[in-house]
């Protein structure tokens, strides 16, 4: 295991979207989404239009646009922007 998912385990926020970067260059996919949530919800800005673009590789655009416009809610969803 690296470092930085060592870290990223312990609730680090630069190790977080470190690892979410690293996993979707691996193999974009659903574990480097989950890096990429928690890294949101950990505070790191820079995350969300990371996720978005992964998300749009991956043939969700509209989720992608969702989250770029609205964000994550605090349960890690992709808020609607409804309400």
């Amino acid at each position: 295991m690296s470092r930085a998912k060592q870290l990223a385990e312990q609730g680090h926020t630069s190790a977080l979207h470190l690892t979410a970067f690293l996993t979707a260059r691996q193999s974009p996919g659903e574990e480097a989404l989950s890096w990429y949530r928690k890294a949101i919800l950990a505070g790191e800005p820079f995350a969300i239009a990371e996720m978005a673009d992964l998300l749009k590789e991956l043939g969700r655009r509209d989720e992608g646009d969702r989250l770029h416009k609205y964000g994550l809610e605090a349960d890690g969803q992709i808020a609607s922007g409804a309400g």
